[in-house]
């Protein structure tokens, strides 16, 4: 189940940033989806920047692509990324508040994925640490 939902996150995170990318006039290389811990139904804002300045608040849905979320992605997805939002607040001492992960693709369509505290780079982290089968048993 983790590796069917962390291909598809990949295709899905691209088609976004590729989308975004056409909207604004941009390459796909210079678009970054970004999430962060909040008051919102799922826990979650999603955030599209543009060389790393923010353009636009998404919903699941939107970042999905779709008006209804007929593959139900938005039951477990979000919980992974919120249970990893919260790991990297605890393992790198950030405030809930503050912790970032940015996402984006590089020249070569390789995702790159970073943890920020606020704007201060903390590190690079593999994909696969966004869907750790704990987060889903460890959810706050």
């Amino acid at each position: 189940m983790i590796d069917f939902i962390s291909d598809k996150f990949t295709e899905i995170a691209s088609k976004c940033l590729e989308k975004k990318g056409k909207e604004q006039g941009a390459l796909k290389k210079d678009m970054q989806l970004v999430f962060k811990l909040s008051e919102s139904e799922d826990g979650i804002d999603y955030l599209i920047y543009k060389n790393f300045k923010p353009i636009e608040v998404l919903t699941f849905l939107q970042v999905l692509g779709v008006k209804i979320d007929f593959k139900g992605y938005s039951l477990f997805v979000p919980k992974f990324i919120k249970g990893a939002l919260n790991r990297f607040c605890e393992s790198d001492n950030i405030e809930r508040q503050n912790v970032r992960v940015i996402l984006t693709f590089d020249e070569r369509n390789e995702m790159i994925i970073w943890v920020y505290n606020s704007n201060q780079f903390v590190k690079q982290v593999a994909f696969e640490s966004l869907f750790n089968g704990e987060d889903i048993l460890t959810e706050t």
